[in-house]
């Protein structure tokens, strides 16, 4: 019995079906034990109960002592993705979801920070992947951008206006309107695992959608608490023009 605790003990790292394989390799190793003990030397009845009881305290025991260093085992990590790099299977799932679009698409124009050659290159397939989703690419290239607050991740803008806008007002920010190719393309990232931003830029044409990348971020960005703080914005402020 000590050797099989003892080997759940060793064992749980390698995973959880061999930390339980092993409590139930103790278990019956305890129940065989007390099984040849009541037929040759306990013979009293009242000396059977004992000893059941004895292993059975043992037996729960060992269930919780597995159930202990279950716990205690680190999940797999998933492997960390390269990132703006997607597998034939993502790529086709990007693409897919570009082109479920039945609304007028608007067109895209697709940017990378120009102090960065190598995550201009990753961009590079994302303009043949952008064109096979019936989406209309500016100049079929990669523009290198500087953006005047610097930002990771993926950023989608779209022309947004405030005539009264200060921009040496830390709480104020111009609105745009969120737009099905907007979100068609935010659902389209989301397919290979990046949750892009949106923001606004009055530079861009309105019939536009400027797609930004940079660099990875060091956080993920939850895309389901965009979804929230954009619902929020909307029942304080109305929707957006």
């Amino acid at each position: 019995m000590i050797f099989a605790v003892f080997f759940a003990y060793v064992v749980s790292a390698h995973g959880i079906l061999l930390v339980w394989t092993s409590v139930a390799s103790a278990i019956t190793l305890l129940g065989y034990t007390l099984f040849l003990l009541e037929w040759y030397v306990w013979r009293e009845p009242s000396e059977r109960r004992k000893a059941r009881t004895i292993f059975l305290l043992a037996g729960v025991l060992i269930v919780v002592f597995g159930g202990v260093w279950q716990s205690r085992i680190e999940k797999p990590v998933p492997p960390h993705r390269t990132w703006l790099r997607f597998t034939d299977e993502e790529r086709r799932r990007f693409i897919a979801a570009l082109a479920s679009q039945t609304e007028p698409r608007e067109r895209v124009r697709i940017g990378c920070p120009a102090a960065n050659e190598d995550i201009c290159v990753l961009v590079t397939p994302f303009v043949d992947a952008f064109k096979r989703g019936h989406f209309v690419v500016e100049n079929d290239r990669v523009e290198r951008v500087t953006l005047g607050k610097p930002s990771a991740g993926v950023i989608l803008f779209r022309y947004g206006h405030a005539d009264a806008f200060d921009p040496q007002d830390p709480d104020q920010g111009v609105w745009s309107k969120i737009t099905p190719s907007l979100e068609t393309i935010e659902a389209a990232f989301a397919e290979i695992g990046i949750n892009s931003q949106s923001s606004a830029d009055q530079q861009l044409p309105e019939d536009a959608v400027g797609i930004y990348f940079g660099i990875e971020p060091h956080e993920p960005i939850e895309r389901e608490d965009l979804k929230r703080l954009r619902q929020d914005a909307e029942k304080q402020l109305g929707p957006t023009p």
